[in-house]
């Protein structure tokens, strides 16, 4: 921080995701992850610390996990302006992550019909509506993206999972969330020895897998060479698009694939292709602000190259 090369914000936040630890093992945990704090976010370099606490010592994360879940609540608090917050605080982030998916789609659902109020008004409208009993919802059980490795689901080690819009998810609460979605949709990602993803392939709720996908071929639903031009891609190489880049691709983004928009790289009125070579997710925010003047290219290693309106390179790394 003297030297210039973080800032108080990102070393506060590493102090805080480490208050929890000894001396010695923070220290260790800081080590790993001191030389890419300076082109991190607070919020990627706190849940990359998190992970690294948690795969550090599993048995210690799942205690604190169980301890804070014993005290969650309700709580409702008066305001200065005659309104009223009404936090509820440690919960399951799986449950949670489905709430507010059910939420957001709900709202969503209202805005589309022409609903003039912003989307985070629909949001806490229908978070009420929902509590008392009022709503005509029509939306089902929310969504949830968790990511885990094999080996974890399989009980051979206790790697940390990732949970969409959350972060790290300790591997018996990632194991737990997985069983409880049987009649989920589950894409599976196949990398080489070299950690280069190779085929992607979805398995159908019946526990039936489809064959996998080359990742630099076309899917059985591309159009035939020669057929005219289309504007998106199919579901399953929407699937596919996912499953490569499981957040917004903007720096510092997090914001989960499954509900960001999927974008050409080369615009479609430039005469981009609609392939999955040429597709990335942004999330709606940053899909506008693409338009500004912000442009973009994956690279073969992983990451992405992005150009900011004035012409300066900003490079993305892939989540480790």
């Amino acid at each position: 921080m003297l030297a210039g090369r973080i800032d108080e914000r990102r070393a506060q936040a590493m102090a805080n995701a480490t208050m929890h630890l000894s001396d010695e093992r923070a220290r260790r945990i800081i080590d790993e992850i001191i030389d890419d704090a300076p082109r991190l976010t607070t919020g990627q370099l706190s849940a990359r610390i998190r992970k690294l606490c948690i795969t550090a010592d599993p048995e210690d994360a799942l205690d604190r996990y169980e301890a804070a879940l014993s005290h969650r609540r309700l709580t409702m608090t008066p305001t200065l302006d005659g309104t009223a917050d009404l936090p509820a605080k440690d919960l399951p982030p799986d449950l949670v992550a489905s709430a507010t998916r059910r939420i957001d789609a709900l709202a969503r659902s209202l805005r589309r019909n022409n609903d003039t109020r912003t989307m985070d008004q629909l949001r806490a409208d229908v978070f009420l509506d929902l509590l008392n009993g009022t709503s005509e919802e029509t939306i089902g059980r929310g969504v949830i993206d968790i990511r885990v490795d094999l080996d974890t689901l399989v009980e051979l080690n206790n790697n940390p999972g990732d949970l969409g819009g959350y972060g790290p998810l300790v591997a018996d609460i990632a194991r737990q969330t997985a069983a409880q979605y049987p009649e989920s949709e589950h894409r599976f990602l196949v990398k080489n020895e070299t950690g280069r993803p190779v085929a992607v392939g979805i398995a159908e709720p019946s526990g039936k897998a489809r064959p996998h996908d080359s990742i630099n071929g076309s899917t059985d639903d591309s159009p035939p060479r020669g057929a005219k031009r289309r504007r998106s891609l199919s579901k399953r190489e929407r699937s596919i698009v996912q499953v490569l880049r499981p957040t917004c691709v903007f720096p510092g983004c997090r914001v989960p694939a499954t509900i960001s928009d999927v974008d050409h790289i080369v615009e479609f009125a430039q005469y981009g292709p609609t392939e999955i070579d040429n597709s990335a997710p942004l999330c709606r925010f940053h899909n506008v602000v693409k338009q500004s003047g912000w442009s973009y290219q994956p690279l073969d290693d992983g990451r992405i190259r992005w150009v900011t309106p004035s012409g300066h390179p900003v490079m993305t790394d892939p989540d480790p």
